[in-house]
């Protein structure tokens, strides 16, 4: 098992502790089962230093949406607007409502889509 793979929800006694990976600085940690079977587990720094030899743990990887609230936003827009997502429109939008980023400006997915234009009407 590598650092970030998922895996089947792990419970059990803390047995050991230590470096995995000094490159990397992964650490792992061997957790021993109710039926005795004992599991290595390569984890992040932050994650072992919560644990110590001895201590009964739940450890699980977690599923990341790779869809972002940005994401959503885009398509429920683009469905608000008949399937097209029109990056202009949604700006000019954003800016009737006074809608800002947090630096006050517009969005770093509208700068980007400025910038390819400008760079499409170049060649």
């Amino acid at each position: 098992m590598q650092p970030g793979e998922r895996f089947e929800t792990v419970e059990g006694v803390v047995r050991g502790l230590g470096l995995h990976d000094e490159l990397a600085g992964t650490m792992y940690a061997v957790v021993e089962r109710t039926g005795g079977a004992a599991c290595y587990l390569p984890v992040r720094p932050e994650v072992a230093a919560q644990f110590a030899l001895g201590d009964n743990v739940r450890v699980s990887s977690p599923t990341e949406s790779w869809v972002k609230a940005s994401d959503r936003i885009v398509a429920r827009y683009a469905a608000e607007h008949g399937g097209v997502y029109d990056p202009a429109g949604h700006e000019r939008e954003l800016s009737m409502r006074g809608v800002r980023n947090a630096s006050g400006r517009r969005s770093s997915r509208s700068r980007r889509s400025t910038g390819r234009a400008a760079i499409s009407s170049r060649r």
